[in-house]
């Protein structure tokens, strides 16, 4: 499916999402208050659809990247510093990857899988039953 239709694919499902979903629209406003005192309710509103169409964004991406190829995800993904990187695993030594949620960091295993070899990921338990069933 090309690029410009998955785009406004996510942008439609972010814009029904962003209006039905009064619940997470409100805690994302507090959060942005916090962050941005200084915007008024209009700009938070903006900067809050913003995170719902690249959340949407984000989920097209990972549905797509399930039947991609190697070369597509390596072609996403930059590795700085890659010969730390290299050398550690020549030596055999372990890596460890600590990340936050920035950017498309979920790509990091799929990128150092495709280019590297095989990698663990170790997280929480979610709060959310249904998520955790996903």
């Amino acid at each position: 499916m090309p690029h410009f239709i998955l785009n406004f694919l996510a942008f439609c499902v972010s814009k029904i999402v962003f209006k039905l979903d009064k619940k997470h629209r409100k805690i994302i406003d507090i959060n942005l208050k916090l962050c941005f005192p200084y915007k008024d309710e209009n700009e938070r509103k903006e900067l809050a659809f913003k995170i719902y169409n690249n959340f949407a964004k984000f989920g097209l991406d990972c549905i797509k990247n399930q039947n991609t190829s190697k070369e597509k995800i390596l072609a996403k993904v930059v590795f700085d510093n890659e010969e730390i990187l290299t050398q550690a695993l020549k030596e055999q030594k372990g890596v460890i990857f600590a990340t936050a949620h920035y950017g498309n960091w979920e790509l990091l295993s799929l990128a150092y899988a495709a280019k590297f070899g095989a990698i663990s990921i170790v997280g929480k338990q979610l709060k959310s039953q249904r998520m955790t069933e996903l």
